[in-house]
């Protein structure tokens, strides 16, 4: 199974609840998604669990991270580190190629914090940045795209839509 650790700010978790429900009803528990305030235990950090060493336990073992960079997160230096322990650990564990995915919601290029200025930023708020997101899973799982991709992506840029207009108004 593809495991996706998303990095966020405490205040962005109704991003982060998003972005988890658009990829669990696409890829139909193809892909795990974990973060730091999912509620579910097996997605999130346990009651009484060691938070440092579960973060340090998901840049492990992913196979992407996605890092949500919102005006609030990009002044907070766990975002930074969390970026970098994963490229460290890719870099470490040749036989994995993770990625390091950065989502901008609200900020502009010339805000991004350096470490990730050569890095492929995704639009967060832009209809064909998620999509082109959601096309990197479905290489990731090999799955092939179809004539029907269009549609495909169309569906999951609704679907997205709708989680992010369901939990976030101030992006």
């Amino acid at each position: 199974m593809v495991s996706v650790f998303i990095s966020h700010t405490h205040g962005d978790k109704p991003l982060a609840d998003a972005l988890s429900r658009l990829i669990k009803s696409l890829f139909d528990g193809r892909i795990a998604v974990h973060y730091s305030s999912n509620r579910d235990l097996d997605e999130g950090i346990a009651p009484g669990e060691d938070w440092g060493q579960w973060i340090v336990n998901q840049v492990r073992s992913t196979d992407m991270a996605l890092i949500l960079m919102t005006p609030a997160s990009i002044q907070k230096p766990w975002l930074i580190w969390e970026a970098g322990a994963v490229a460290g650990a890719a870099i470490a564990i040749s036989e994995k190629n993770n990625r390091v995915v950065p989502i901008a919601f609200g900020v502009s290029s010339s805000e991004v914090p350096s470490p990730f200025a050569r890095t492929q930023i995704v639009d967060g708020r832009e209809k064909e940045g998620i999509s082109r997101l959601m096309d990197s899973f479905f290489s990731i799982l090999e799955i092939k795209s179809s004539e029907n991709s269009y549609i495909i992506t169309n569906d999951y840029s609704r679907r997205f839509e709708r989680c992010k207009n369901s939990d976030i108004e101030e992006y």
